[in-house]
């Protein structure tokens, strides 16, 4: 239940800056605030919410930004990727080998390897 609560805040916080006429730093500042609460709380650490925000602004200088570019999409995406990456850190504090890892076997030392990614001259 706390994370599809989180979710909708953080929806609702991108969903708020998206109705905004013009971005800036006022409209950005708003919105990692509005996900920055809704963070702290669902209990995440205060240093791993700063270090989100502060990420956020440094890819994201809205004052720089070229005219023809379409802000919202690159907040959105900068806020999703912070959340990706705490996501990776996360799975991997827990112990668990991310999802692409490969997994660890001995396959072309092994005579006879029954994986099937193992090189077919292994294989038996």
């Amino acid at each position: 239940m706390v994370l599809n609560e989180l979710g909708s805040r953080i929806t609702q916080a991108l969903a708020a800056m998206s109705n905004q006429m013009v971005i800036d730093e006022a409209v950005l500042d708003a919105c990692l605030k509005e996900i920055a609460t809704a963070l702290l709380q669902s209990d995440v650490n205060v240093r791993l919410v700063a270090n989100l925000r502060n990420n956020v602004k440094k890819r994201v200088n809205v004052e720089e930004l070229a005219a023809g570019l379409n802000k919202r999409k690159i907040i959105e995406k900068a806020v999703f990727d912070e959340l990706v990456r705490w996501g990776r850190g996360l799975q991997r504090a827990g112990g668990r080998a991310p999802a692409h890892a490969p997994p660890r076997m001995a396959c072309d030392a092994a005579p006879r390897c029954l994986h099937p990614a193992a090189p077919a001259r292994v294989r038996a």
